[in-house]
């Protein structure tokens, strides 16, 4: 399958005639596919390109799409792709997909195709633009698999984590919001209130005084506590400057909290990343960095974040006494049971198309992150 997709990118599309129906010749290797693309299991569409939904309309179906969907290739020919609905019912997202399709993205999505039996088919797809010689996209082709109950379960567990994780980012905004506009001012005109009344009874009564000035401390560490708890619920950096600003600052606190050495070694034209790749890179290197602090004995953590034309990526590496080997032989598998922390940080990702790579041995443990650049 990665080689039809390979391939096909990159050559050119025209009629030709097998077995009475209109297909597309792949000319570079003399239409020798076509009969097995015939046999693949999985569905193969292909579509010409166009720049509104309505311009793109099917040139070709094999096999496996009649026989799963129960449509025949007569009847979808010159059809646009909606007319299967479970594709992309939402016009704004289907116009978005070939908005990325005609700047040369290979785009990756899940979908219902409704068949004619009026039943749902769950598939996982994988579109691509085809071009001509001279480099213009002619068609856009989607080659689609059918997922099984397992996969179809395993699929609807990950997009309800993504959207639990969403949702708690969303709330962990609004509590850190709530706590620094209202709780944390609230506190800050009680201390001024007892620091007034501190001054207007200097002299008169020393208890009262040790009593106020007991007060005034509190009033003020719960004030700092409010404070801190608000960045490390939600940095407001994070949302004004961005992760390049609000990285460095967060860095800086929890060293002086935690009494590590940490250094930070990024991108200077990393800017601005889109708030859900933000957002998780975030929490990636604040459940780091509080892994570097808890587990790994290391007196000291690097924090890297390095921009590529394709790809964001961030390293925290520490140089402690690395994960222990029972941890270590199953970190890197997406199948494996592993705690909340690490299982967070890959789901994240996984919602971006990302990738969690964990080195650990002896000498230290590296977590690495992968995003995807659009």
């Amino acid at each position: 399958m990665g080689c039809f997709v390979q391939k096909v990118a990159y050559v050119n599309v025209q009629d030709a005639t097998l077995e009475g129906r209109a297909l597309p010749v792949f000319e570079s290797i003399d239409g020798l596919l076509i009969p097995l693309v015939e046999q693949l299991e999985e569905i193969v569409l292909l579509a010409t390109a166009g720049a509104a939904p309505s311009d793109v309309l099917i040139t070709y179906v094999n096999s496996a799409f009649t026989r799963l969907s129960g449509f025949t290739f007569d009847e979808v020919a010159g059809l646009p792709p909606q007319f299967l609905r479970g594709w992309h019912p939402e016009w704004d997202t289907l116009h978005a997909i070939y908005q990325r399709l005609n700047r040369g993205e290979v785009v990756r999505e899940n979908a219902h195709v409704v068949c004619r039996s009026g039943e749902e088919l769950a598939a996982e797809f994988v579109a691509i633009p085809i071009r001509k010689r001279d480099g213009t996209i002619s068609h856009f082709g989607a080659v689609a698999r059918p997922l099984t109950q397992e996969r179809r379960s395993t699929q609807l567990l990950h997009e309800l984590s993504g959207r639990l994780l969403r949702v708690q980012d969303v709330e962990r905004r609004s509590i850190a919001r709530e706590l620094h506009d209202s709780t944390a001012q609230d506190l800050a005109a009680v201390a001024m209130s007892l620091s007034s009344l501190q001054k207007r009874l200097e002299g008169r009564d020393e208890a009262t005084e040790t009593v106020l000035a007991d007060s005034v401390a509190v009033v003020q560490q719960c004030y700092n506590e409010i404070r801190t708890l608000s960045a490390l619920l939600h940095p407001p950096l994070l949302d004004v400057l961005g992760l390049h600003r609000a990285v460095p600052h967060y860095v800086e606190r929890f060293a002086q909290r935690s009494g590590l050495k940490i250094a930070v070694d990024m991108d200077d034209q990393l800017g601005r990343l889109g708030r859900e790749v933000e957002t998780a890179l975030f929490r990636i290197v604040q459940e780091s960095l509080g892994n570097v602090s808890r587990h790994s004995e290391s007196p000291s953590a690097t924090v890297r974040l390095r921009k590529s034309e394709h790809a964001v990526i961030l390293e925290v590496e520490d140089r402690g006494i690395g994960l222990p080997a029972e941890v270590r032989a199953k970190i890197n598998d997406p199948g494996a049971a592993l705690g909340i922390g690490i299982t967070g940080m890959r789901e994240r990702l996984r919602q971006l198309g990302g990738l969690l790579q964990i080195d650990s041995t002896k000498q230290g443990t590296i977590v690495r992150a992968t995003v995807p650049l659009p």
